[in-house]
């Protein structure tokens, strides 16, 4: 499938792809703190796809969260309400050494997403890897998703001065 002639203005702070179902595609935020991983077969047609870093409140529960806006546009530049896809996309988080410090005193990190009809956030079954510093979740539905860190219910409690005898 070929580009289209236009293409619409690409989100302020954000990065866009013409994505066609014959061909994987990686969109990254330009600021390398999100991606969306599109496979090749995953799209009925081509649609442009664009992922902007979005400052977000943390949701109840979460100490901090950010997010990565993903919208989608068909041929002639126009908002698509939705976009399934037929096979899962990948969307990543690259982890700051904040939040990776955070998890190693009792913090979990949670990858979420925007349900726009309930207008609430919910947790998704993610891949955290520390080392390679990376939050990943598979879907098969696009939307707003955000990477964030609560307390688990088995954290470290905070440190306390032991008394020294006499």
């Amino acid at each position: 499938e070929s580009v289209p002639a236009t293409s619409p203005t690409v989100p302020s702070g954000g990065s866009q792809s013409w994505a066609t179902p014959q061909e994987q595609i990686i969109i990254e935020a330009p600021d390398k703190s999100s991606s969306v991983t599109i496979p090749a077969g995953a799209l009925s047609k081509g649609t442009f796809i664009s992922i902007t870093p979005k400052d977000i409140t943390a949701p109840a529960g979460f100490e901090s969260a950010r997010g990565a806006d993903i919208s989608y546009k068909d041929s002639a530049g126009t908002a698509l309400a939705s976009l399934e896809l037929t096979k899962p996309a990948i969307v990543s988080f690259t982890l700051t050494q904040a939040e990776i410090d955070r998890v190693l005193t009792g913090g979990l990190i949670y990858i979420l997403r925007y349900d726009t009809t309930n207008q609430s956030w919910s947790e998704l079954n993610s891949n955290i890897d520390l080392v390679g510093k990376t939050a990943k979740v598979h879907v098969t539905k696009l939307s707003d998703f955000a990477v964030g860190i609560k307390l688990g219910s088995g954290a470290a409690p905070a440190a306390t001065a032991t008394p020294v005898p006499p």
